[in-house]
């Protein structure tokens, strides 16, 4: 599976039907969605870098700021409808859909239905 190929939940309920009745589903390379608890989480490599709630998704790259890394947050928020990630000048900004921009934070929340 390349990059491109990953099919991205745009929700938590998506997510959960993703699994498919599943504790776990291959979504790309090195790149899985795993139920954890009342959560489903991407996990890249070994780090659950973004994990869906009901109520809000939360944002982490573990403190990895691969290429790869920032791609998968990125399609992440473009799923969510929210956003993406960019970069210059070596850091990482969440770029909202409404043009607003801020500094990349690890453990950023979103809220459902919410959009910055």
């Amino acid at each position: 599976m390349s990059n491109l190929s990953i099919a991205y939940p745009s929700s938590y309920s998506d997510a959960v039907a993703m699994l498919k009745g599943k504790p776990r589903t291959k979504v790309g390379h090195n790149t899985w969605l795993l139920l954890q608890g009342s959560s489903v989480c991407l996990v890249y490599h070994k780090t659950a870098i973004v994990t869906y709630h009901a109520e809000h998704t939360k944002l982490d790259n573990g403190g990895y700021y691969s290429v790869t890394t920032k791609a998968r947050l990125d399609g992440a928020m473009r799923a969510l409808g929210i956003g993406g990630i960019s970069q210059r000048k070596g850091s990482w900004y969440f770029t909202f859909t409404s043009g607003n921009e801020l500094p990349y934070v690890n453990g950023q929340v979103f809220y459902t239905g919410c959009k910055p």
